[in-house]
């Protein structure tokens, strides 16, 4: 996809690589059913190398899909330390991902929509740590159950993650429904 994105164009992408997804579980006979049963649809936006668009993409396929889909829409951003999923959707934090992770097992509708910010296109956005360190402490079985928290309340969670294959990007990739590869193109010289 060239720059700058147009929605039609993400949504045309997204499209086609939800296509070909769909068209690879059908060859897997039992997986896709046991895999969603009901719950919502994760689209974990992900980079092998800093810089290369990761918050960009994830915020416009967020936005895309809540603009043309009937479903509630959240974009969580995984990107721990250093996540700019707040800057690009003009939120600020005032609750994060490790307000939900210090209580897993207390997570209920009221807490997530008190964490949960809602951006003006009507996307549900979780931030992440504001602290470096605080996001050192999270750990993929929380994040897991954060997620399928999430994955129960909303159609789709587009997750936004760092370039790093650490237990937190394991425990999405485990569960993703489409997995969307970014990449920057070379430049020519």
């Amino acid at each position: 996809m060239s720059r700058p994105l147009r929605a039609s164009d993400v949504l045309q992408s997204a499209d086609a690589a939800l296509a070909l997804e769909q068209n690879r579980r059908l060859r897997q006979p039992g997986e896709s059913s046991v895999r969603n049963n009901g719950r919502g649809k994760l689209v974990v936006v992900i980079s092998p190398k800093g810089g290369a668009g990761t918050t960009v993409v994830s915020s416009n396929l967020a936005v895309v899909l809540r603009q043309s889909t009937s479903g509630k829409v959240a974009l969580a951003d995984f990107g721990l330390q250093f996540g700019h999923v707040g800057t690009h959707m003009n939120l600020f934090a005032r609750h994060t991902l490790q307000n939900l992770t210090e209580k897993v097992d207390e997570i209920d509708d009221a807490m997530i929509g008190t964490v949960m910010q809602q951006h003006s296109s009507g996307v549900h956005v979780l931030l992440a740590p504001t602290s470096p360190d605080a996001a050192g402490e999270l750990t993929g079985e929380q994040i897991g159950i954060v997620l399928e928290q999430l994955l129960a309340r909303y159609s789709y969670v587009v997750a936004d993650t760092w370039c790093v294959l650490d237990e937190v990007a394991m425990a999405l990739l485990a569960r993703a429904t489409m997995c969307w590869l970014s990449r920057r193109r070379r430049s020519r010289r």
